[in-house]
């Protein structure tokens, strides 16, 4: 009985021989992004002399003021400085909790691009303990209402908040702060 399974005196007969499986069909893999997706702050169709193709801004948002600032352009030569001097301009905006220049080949020429990580969400603020005040002024004094989250921002929050207590002659207070990870990479955080 070739081709059959015994599983017992006799209770199954054998099926017939089933072909073994075709293959499936090759499928060409997925098309990657081009090295220039992101947003374009400036862009030159044929470059000369290997001047940059394309300046672009990938993630983290920031609209055409991003773009409007930036002393690296299509059209020039790559500069080292020109590029380190964008990368501490967008830094200095505060919005993002990491930024990544890469200079990558194209087709039509180099294009330099400023890969964007913002701030993790807020995804809430809590007050626990003695609370005094309403939430509207703990939230107004904590400065991360509508904003990302920053580590140095909300300790600075906690010194405005004990700052709102010693105001009203609570002068031992003392404010800790704590962030936890939640849902979606975002953050919340507890006075």
């Amino acid at each position: 009985m070739a081709g059959c399974l015994s599983l017992g005196p006799a209770l199954f007969g054998c099926a017939p021989e089933v072909p073994a499986p075709k293959p499936p069909a090759a499928v060409p893999p997925p098309p990657s992004a081009p090295a220039e997706a992101g947003q374009v702050c400036s862009e030159v169709k044929s470059p000369e002399g290997g001047a940059l193709h394309r300046v672009v801004v990938r993630g983290g948002g920031g609209g055409d003021a991003v773009c409007r600032d930036m002393e690296s352009q299509a059209g020039r030569p790559y500069s080292d400085d020109a590029a380190d001097r964008d990368l501490r301009a967008l830094f200095a905006r505060d919005l993002y909790a990491d930024v990544v220049v890469v200079l990558e080949d194209a087709a039509a020429g180099p294009v330099l691009a400023f890969e964007l990580r913002p701030l993790p969400a807020i995804a809430s603020i809590q007050f626990e303990g003695a609370t005094v005040f309403e939430r509207p002024a703990l939230l107004a004094n904590s400065g991360l209402e509508g904003r990302g989250y920053k580590a140095s921002w909300a300790k600075r929050g906690a010194e405005h908040i004990a700052i709102l207590y010693r105001a009203q002659a609570y002068n031992k207070i003392q404010i800790d702060v704590s962030a936890k990870e939640a849902s979606g990479g975002a953050v919340a955080v507890t006075y």
